[in-house]
């Protein structure tokens, strides 16, 4: 049955189910604090600092993340973050023996798990939405705020039954699974499914107009100030996409400019 929602909706809705998982996953580090720290018998600085170290490498990892989505795939990118994510989680249940390696299996893939689907992540949702971008990003960050919430409180109702290296494994599982799901939704931009952002697509499909979006893509309004240089005008008549608008359907031209 078909319905009526506009597909970019989806990928708002996988965005912020993919915030809230990596978020809760990388915050929830704080339930484990104390039983890390009495696991290696080290002062909590040492401890901290784990945390401190992911912080910077998901953060930095995002400076590269998102032109690497737009070279490879969106979706493609995000799922190998979701990966590296709970195999960071896996492995450092492991590494109850040594400090070192759980700081190396934690901070490294935990990190570039993080950052390789946050920033991707963010950028398909404003690629998806013109006029409701700012609505479309803020339900979408929302999932930031549920999963540093969700994720500490339910790894400490895990730790009141289990392990804390059951509880990263059980972590790691979830993760993997939820989120090769919820992957599956996002998509890079409307262009994939024939759509432009807002669903503005089938507005322009009038008889006897061929749009296609490869072959004529919306185009970028180019201001041209006046002589006086206070104000300035669209001027759209110059782009061949229009163009073929308005030869075609006189009357969808009177709709852009009446």
């Amino acid at each position: 049955m078909k319905t009526n929602i506009f597909p970019g909706w989806y990928v708002v809705f996988a965005a912020h189910l993919l915030l809230a998982l990596i978020f809760g996953g990388a915050y929830s580090f704080g339930a484990f604090f104390s039983q890390i720290q009495s696991n290696f018998e080290v002062g909590r600085f040492s401890v901290a600092s784990v945390f401190s170290l992911t912080a910077f490498i998901y953060y930095a990892v995002g400076v590269f993340s998102g032109s690497l989505a737009d070279r490879i795939s969106t979706r493609v990118v995000v799922c190998a973050g979701i990966i590296l994510l709970a195999l960071g989680f896996f492995l450092s249940s492991l590494a109850s023996g040594s400090l070192q390696l759980f700081l190396v299996c934690f901070c490294s893939l935990v990190g570039l798990g993080v950052g390789l689907v946050y920033v991707p992540t963010v950028t398909a949702v404003q690629r998806w939405f013109v006029k409701n971008r700012s609505m479309a990003s803020g339900i979408a960050l929302a999932g930031t705020g549920v999963g540093t919430f969700v994720g500490p409180s339910a790894a400490g109702l895990l730790m009141q039954h289990f392990s804390w290296e059951s509880t990263m494994q059980i972590f790691a599982v979830a993760i993997l699974v939820v989120g090769l799901l919820v992957a599956s939704l996002v998509r890079s931009n409307p262009q994939e499914l024939g759509l432009l952002p807002d669903g503005l697509a089938p507005l322009l499909r009038a008889p006897g107009v061929m749009w296609h979006p490869a072959a004529c893509a919306w185009p970028k309004p180019r201001v041209r100030a006046d002589s006086g240089g206070t104000s300035g005008r669209f001027s759209l008549a110059r782009s061949g996409c229009f163009s073929r608008l308005c030869t075609s359907t006189p009357t969808l031209a009177s709709l852009v400019f009446p």
